[in-house]
């Protein structure tokens, strides 16, 4: 069994299991889920698109200064970012439930003063995804939305199944999340347990960083050309530049001669603002690194 199957019908347990607990579990009759929330601010763009996708983006009446899809979105009221959440504007605005991604414990607090419910949610790895989704339909009550929208994103992932190569070992893929303008100092990119690692598994391609378990990790120049990939791509996501400016971006890892990728020109920009969010449009992210990887 390849590596990419093996790695779906993993999925596919894991989501089956979820869909099981969603039906059966104690969980889903609590005081929680009865309670109708109507008026919902979004602080994420991950957390913001999953609810439009569950359909229930009308409900939502603001969202964080990163949310810019779908469209509708940029009809909604702003109330400022993780750092500078605009208090006045979220009370003003009458919400009964505020959505966060990861830890906000300044927000949390707030919530917590103004009796608002606030719903943390952690989002790294696929896995995390299918249980974000799991918890929102749960959250806001929208019959079975959830398993409609899981099911649709495992079957565009399951397409990659019977599609790809057969590499020998694994091409290595160094994904360049960030790094300083110019010169490649302050350099970004994910390990083990990142949505963007999987994603990788899935293509049976080899992350070069997959033996850090961190999400997210700063590597040195020295380490990145001693694990030599055979592929690079750089993700800058919603970079307005021209494509002469892009070409002049993809030309400085010309600097390290020693790497397979920049030997035989296998170094790619992306620049989709979809990129690094573990949401619903992580089918359109498999897809770029798929056509970066294997041009097609």
């Amino acid at each position: 069994m390849s590596k990419a199957k093996t790695y779906i019908s993993l999925i596919c347990i894991f989501l089956g299991t979820i869909i099981l607990g969603h039906i059966l579990s104690p969980h889903y009759s609590t005081e929680e889920s009865s309670k109708d929330y109507k008026r919902i601010i979004c602080m994420s763009p991950n957390t913001t698109e999953i609810v439009f996708a569950l359909g229930a983006g009308g409900r939502i009446v603001g969202v964080g200064d990163f949310c810019e899809y779908p469209p509708p979105v940029k009809r909604k009221e702003n109330v400022g970012g993780f750092l500078n959440p605009n208090f006045e504007k979220i009370l003003s605005l009458k919400p009964d439930l505020v959505i966060t991604s990861g830890q906000h414990k300044i927000l949390s607090d707030f919530c917590k003063r103004e009796s608002i419910r606030c719903l943390n949610m952690h989002i790294s790895n696929v896995e995390s995804i299918w249980q974000a989704i799991f918890k929102l339909n749960h959250f806001l009550q929208v019959d079975d939305q959830g398993i409609e929208l899981a099911n649709t994103i495992l079957s565009k992932l399951s397409q990659y199944e019977n599609k790809l190569p057969k590499k020998v070992p694994p091409l290595k893929v160094f994904l360049c999340l960030a790094k300083s303008p110019g010169n490649f100092r302050n350099i970004a990119t994910c390990g083990s347990k990142s949505f963007l690692n999987d994603l990788l598994q899935i293509l049976q391609a080899k992350n070069v960083f997959e033996d850090l378990e961190n999400d997210y990790i700063e590597v040195s120049i020295e380490s990145l050309v001693s694990r030599s990939p055979d592929v690079i791509i750089q993700l800058s996501p919603g970079l307005n530049v021209s494509s002469s400016k892009k070409e002049e971006m993809i030309k400085e890892w010309g600097q390290l001669n020693e790497i397979k990728a920049v030997q035989n020109k296998k170094v790619y920009l992306l620049t989709g603002n979809h990129l690094l969010l573990p949401g619903p449009r992580i089918t359109e992210t498999l897809s770029d690194l798929n056509q970066c990887i294997y041009g097609k």
